[in-house]
């Protein structure tokens, strides 16, 4: 539940602090970064991971064991906005104040820079991240991004407001054969099976007798 969460959150925060509060020795260095506030929470398969704003950590149910990881160590970039777990594909997603992503997997880390280097009008805010088999649907303050997985890459982005403007996207998810958004405007829906969906027409005001 979220309150289980919150509460292994704020467990994994303080066991944390203490254990970086500790003495090291003359000559040693090491590398300081704010994990005492997190701003995004997901779990995998045998741990959980805690964003901060520069920073990334996880803890090990099995062993209990902490890792942290940050720029110094292969992330490619600062300030992370969210993060997700797709368990199908064991891949931890990272998105950054930027709309820099990475896909982080067991033996190596992907950078997907396409959002980051793409010019439009607005911030680039990620609100929600949902999974589907080998596909991430971003939802962004603009539209919706659709990321696959496999081949590493942006498949597609959906730009769903009035007359085609953009409207943030709060959240999606997938039931049956629609792909419902959650919009500034209101709830949309898509036919997944619809290859034109990029385009604002193909999308459809909520109407609960046709789910």
């Amino acid at each position: 539940t979220l309150f289980d969460k919150k509460f292994i959150l704020i467990f994994i925060i303080a066991l944390f602090s203490k254990a970086f509060s500790q003495d090291i020795a003359i000559g040693e260095w090491r590398t300081h970064f704010p994990y005492g506030e997190g701003v995004s929470l997901t779990e995998t398969n045998n741990n959980i991971n805690c964003a901060t704003s520069l920073s990334l950590f996880s803890y090990d149910y099995t062993d209990q064991s902490l890792e942290t990881y940050s720029k110094v160590s292969g992330l490619s970039g600062v300030g992370i906005q969210k993060i997700g777990y797709s368990h199908d594909q064991n891949v931890l997603l990272i998105v950054y104040d930027d709309a820099n992503i990475d896909l982080v997997y067991p033996d190596h880390i992907y950078n997907l820079s396409d959002i980051k280097r793409k010019s439009m009008v607005g911030q680039k805010v990620i609100n929600h991240i949902y999974f589907k088999d080998e596909v991430a649907y971003l939802s962004f303050s603009f539209g919706i991004v659709v990321l696959d997985i496999n081949k590493k890459e942006i498949r597609d982005s959906y730009i769903i407001g009035k007359n085609g403007d953009q409207v943030a996207i709060n959240s999606v998810s997938i039931y049956n054969d629609s792909i419902f958004a959650a919009t500034d405007e209101g709830l949309k829906k898509g036919a997944l099976d619809n290859i034109n969906l990029s385009n604002y027409n193909f999308w459809d005001g909520f109407d609960s007798a046709s789910v």
